[in-house]
């Protein structure tokens, strides 16, 4: 399959790169800033809104059908807890080409018609994912210093992951290696050693908690 020659793939690029800010405006967007000495962001625009809107344009593709067209395609952004950025490309719907001939208003109308709905309605359901999964991490957060409090055990965080009692450095349990992990469906405990007439114990609450 042919690709497209040096000459072309400049003359996209400085043709995205002079549309970019009037193809945004039409789609009540903002072009987020990046560092054009990257050669990857010359041929690319990102584009993002109040709402976690996250559109790219691309002519960076290879392959014949490319030729003198932009690629959309759509993500979303945040700003997580800590303040940092979050970028995802998670949006499955799909993307579209559209030629760059056409003036910005005639893309803008291209991508409202072929591309927006379907982008919006897959962020919708995105938004309403996150923020179930928020809201879950929040409670096991919670959960988990509740129970942390019990036996004077610090809380362990990691990204992405759900959190953990450091019993090994607890006011009550020091040098204790159980792996005790918070989640939505309970609490999992990895790695405890016990008596016989503790795990018996054990054993005959978990048989009531099934019981009721």
């Amino acid at each position: 399959m042919a690709t497209q020659s040096d000459t072309d793939r400049k003359s996209n690029e400085e043709r995205l790169q002079a549309v970019a800010a009037e193809i945004a405006a039409g789609l009540g967007l903002m072009v987020k800033a990046q560092d054009s000495e990257e050669w990857q962001n010359r041929g690319y625009v990102r584009m993002e809104g109040p709402a976690g809107e996250s559109v790219g344009l691309s002519v960076n593709r290879f392959g014949a059908k490319y030729h003198g067209k932009v690629e959309i395609g759509g993500g979303t952004h945040r700003v997580n807890p800590d303040g940092k950025a979050y970028v995802s490309n998670t949006i499955s719907a799909p993307s579209i080409c559209v030629s760059l001939a056409k003036s910005a208003a005639e893309i803008v109308a291209d991508i409202k018609r072929r591309f927006m709905p379907a982008y919006l309605a897959e962020l919708d359901a995105h938004r309403k994912a996150r923020a179930i999964y928020d809201e879950d991490r929040a409670s096991e957060a919670d959960r988990a210093r509740r129970l942390g409090s019990v036996v004077g055990a610090p809380v362990r965080f990691g990204q992405g992951k759900a959190p953990k009692l450091d019993l090994y450095r607890s006011r009550d349990l020091p040098d204790n290696s159980t792996d005790v992990t918070i989640r939505s469906t309970g609490v999992r405990f990895e790695g405890l050693e016990v008596s016989d007439e503790v795990a018996a114990e054990i054993l005959r609450i978990l048989a009531r908690e099934a019981a009721e």
